[in-house]
């Protein structure tokens, strides 16, 4: 049976003044740069069904708290709970997004690095390659990588990162397909001019 307008409306008003005072809330958390304040607020937000756009924008501030305060671990280890969790799976995708930006600022302040980080910076290329971030961002992330396997460990293992990311998919899959774009534009890139 369809809801009488009246209701609908109702209902809606009610959503937005409660997204108004989470809104409050998060600003105040956010003055006080106090991240387990955000965090705590932060799924009730979600529970007032904001535009996705907002929902990333304050994830972002989270994120960028996160890193000021070098909580990335902290914050990945909220942000993997949220993506796991029953929150609404229309955000997942930001949750994805910025659990692979949190691991990999925790990786560049990071030194010396070891084989085991290296696979983890790989893996956080395998989650935004399925997770289906921009050509743009894939470039910009594997070009990191390299640079600092470089930095980080020995030019050895950053030669290998190509193989070792096209390796982490199966040949005829759209992932590998995502993954071997971002290599040839990163190759390109590379070219002497």
């Amino acid at each position: 049976q369809k809801e009488p307008p009246e209701d609908a409306a109702l209902k809606y008003a009610a959503r937005v003044h409660a997204r108004q005072q989470i809104g409050h809330a998060l600003d105040k958390a956010l003055a006080a740069e106090d991240l387990d304040a955000l965090e705590s607020h932060f799924p009730a937000l979600l529970g007032t069904s904001p535009a996705r756009s907002y929902a990333e924008r304050w994830c972002g501030k989270l994120a960028a708290l996160a890193e000021k305060k070098h909580q990335e671990p902290a914050f990945a280890a909220w942000l993997e709970k949220l993506s796991t969790g029953a929150e609404p799976q229309n955000y997942r995708g930001i949750f994805v997004t910025r659990l692979t930006q949190a691991k990999l600022a925790a990786l560049r302040r990071k030194e010396p690095w070891t084989a085991d980080d290296r696979a983890a910076a790989l893996r956080c290329f395998a989650e935004s390659v399925k997770n289906k971030a921009d050509a743009k961002a894939l470039v910009a992330q594997l070009e990191e990588l390299t640079d600092l396997c470089r930095k980080r460990l020995t030019h050895a293992a950053a030669d290998a990162l190509s193989e070792d990311a096209r390796a982490l998919f199966a040949v005829d899959s759209p992932e590998r397909k995502r993954a071997e774009a971002a290599l040839k534009e990163l190759d390109r890139k590379k070219a002497p001019k």
